[in-house]
């Protein structure tokens, strides 16, 4: 049965591949190319793309080898080719760093490839390609390369799959997973971190030894202590895990995980060989010490700060988003400095002052502007070099420093308080809608009496009664009013053939969502319009069945 599904499938494809040339986003391409006999010959040049039978590779049709050589020149990461007519209406999807097609109609990968196929050299080369388009595209991870895995699981927390991680990953019901998720171990947790991390800044000062012998017996003692509590730490959170293979989706443990091994390396197993090769004698290790620098990773469980002060992570984010605004300030900044370097390094040739201020090189002059002209120190000494060179200079060079020091570098503190302001805004907004879905989500679970998840007409209208919840809403800027008018919207009438009249039941993710959108600043959307456009809809043709029946 899997070959004959398999057969099936490749000849679903061979069908495909020969009968349709309908790529992309509409069926212009395949037009184009038999009406245009240039784009057949540029073809005829371009490279092939195949897919993988099961008699061999065969070729994809012309139309849809061109649209996938041009997503592959633009830097994308995926393609997607429409199907035969008849089968399924999911495109296929091609993944280039993995080389591989997904095929809707069976559900199954099959391997492409290039023809001719790229050195290792043309591999580099279209992977650099990829990163800068990704980071002129705004991608968030540009120098990350894509596989089919990133887009799986970017389409499944868009379709709200990944729910709860930490209950998915942790067993809550075993000792250890009661202890990592309690308040008395992230709190001991995050005391041991700060005090290990003041500790190697008074080991760095302090501690001059090399072996157990010439070291005190305090460093000795701490050293131990805190390398005994990192293991004990890790040892807990990774019994925490339901399977050991949690612990590779958890970067935050890998971490620990890694800096903890180095701790115990440099701790007991370096120590212990040391004592065991050069005895108590110090004489050979200097080379050794160069180790200890190495202490400053453990700086890397500060990181853990981030989960209890949102703010630092606000600001981190707003920094990510602003080195792209950073990028193309700065890179306008080096355009204009290396342009009035080049000036100035022409005019030398005629100002002996100008050379005396080593303008006659261009580098030397794109440092001496940047260090006079845009970092303004010490500008009035530089103002005086070039008042004897002439005063063309120093007009020159004042429109330099207006232009660069006071408009391009203010500029971008502009752009990053900007980029800031709206990072902290929407921390912010998350922040109340998460902590107002959770108020509305205890007061639903009160009010639903057969534990469905769902409200009837009747529970909703006893709901917006309570004094509690109005006050809720109220804190949060919601509109009680116009919640309480949209039930004609959320509970729509059936009238049974017998003539009797229910209502509809909503959904408590239906509900919080509407709360969210009535929330004060909110503006109205395409979305609200369309469920406007799907209310009256259903009610006139509610009307309409009326009177037909009236009739």
């Amino acid at each position: 049965a899997v070959a004959e599904a398999g057969r099936a499938a490749d000849d679903a494809q061979g069908a495909d591949a020969e009968s349709t040339a309908e790529v992309g986003d509409g069926e212009d391409e395949a037009t184009d190319v038999d009406a245009d006999p240039r784009l057949g010959h540029w073809m005829s040049k371009a490279p092939r793309w195949q897919w993988e039978h099961r008699t061999g590779f065969r070729d994809y049709s012309q139309a849809e080898s061109m649209h996938i050589e041009k997503k592959f020149q633009e830097g994308k990461w995926m393609a997607r080719l429409k199907v035969g007519k008849g089968h399924t209406l999911k495109p296929r999807e091609i993944f280039f760093y993995d080389m591989v097609q997904l095929d809707p109609a069976s559900n199954s990968m099959r391997s492409v490839r290039r023809m001719p196929e790229m050195n290792r050299l043309q591999r580099f080369s279209w992977r650099v390609v990829t990163m800068m388009a990704g980071f002129l595209r705004g991608d968030r991870k540009w120098w990350k390369p894509k596989g089919k895995h990133d887009f799986d699981k970017a389409q499944d927390i868009m379709a709200n799959r990944v729910r709860d991680r930490v209950a998915e990953m942790l067993n809550l019901e075993s000792f250890a997973g009661r202890a990592v998720t309690s308040w008395w171990f992230n709190f001991l947790s995050l005391t041991m971190i700060i005090c290990n991390s003041v500790y190697i800044w008074v080991d760095a000062d302090c501690n001059d030894g090399l072996t157990l012998s010439d070291t005190d017996w305090g460093f000795i003692f701490f050293d131990n202590l805190f390398c005994l509590w990192f293991l004990v730490e890790v040892v807990f959170r990774v019994s925490a895990l339901r399977a050991y293979k949690y612990a590779m989706s958890d970067k935050g443990l890998l971490m620990d995980i890694l800096v903890t091994a180095m701790m115990i390396l440099e701790t007991w197993v370096l120590q212990l060989l040391v004592f065991l090769v050069f005895g108590e004698s110090s004489a050979h290790l200097d080379k050794l010490n160069v180790l200890r620098g190495f202490r400053f990773l453990r700086l890397a469980r500060l990181m853990r700060l981030f989960k209890i002060f949102p703010q630092l992570f606000v600001l981190m984010k707003g920094l990510f988003l602003a080195v792209q605004s950073l990028f193309y300030t700065l890179l306008l900044l080096f355009m204009l400095t290396y342009s009035f370097a080049i000036v100035f390094a022409y005019m030398s040739d005629y100002s002996e002052g100008l050379r005396n201020l080593g303008y006659d090189k261009v580098f030397l002059g794109c440092w001496n502007l940047l260090i006079y002209g845009t970092f303004l120190d010490s500008v009035g000494v530089m103002l005086d070099g070039l008042a004897d060179a002439g005063p063309f200079f120093v007009f020159a060079f004042l429109v330099f420093v207006f232009t660069s020091s006071l408009i391009l570098l203010n500029m971008l503190i502009g752009i990053l308080c900007d980029v800031m302001s709206r990072v902290s805004a929407q921390a912010h907004t998350k922040a109340e809608n998460f902590a107002l879905e959770q108020v509305v989500l205890e007061f639903l679970e009160v009010y639903d009496v057969d534990d469905d998840r769902t409200l009837t007409r009747e529970e909703f209208m006893s709901l917006m009664s309570n004094p509690d919840f109005e006050g809720v809403l109220q804190e949060h800027a919601v509109d009680i009013d116009a919640l309480a008018k949209l039930k004609d919207v959320f509970f729509t009438q059936k009238l049974a053939l017998n003539g009797t009249a229910t209502f509809s039941k909503l959904s408590f993710d239906n509900l919080v969502d509407k709360v969210l959108q009535l929330r004060g600043g909110n503006t109205v959307t395409m979305s609200d319009m369309a469920d406007i456009r799907g209310w009256l809809s259903r009610r006139f043709g509610d009307l309409a069945q009326i009177i037909e029946g009236g009739r």
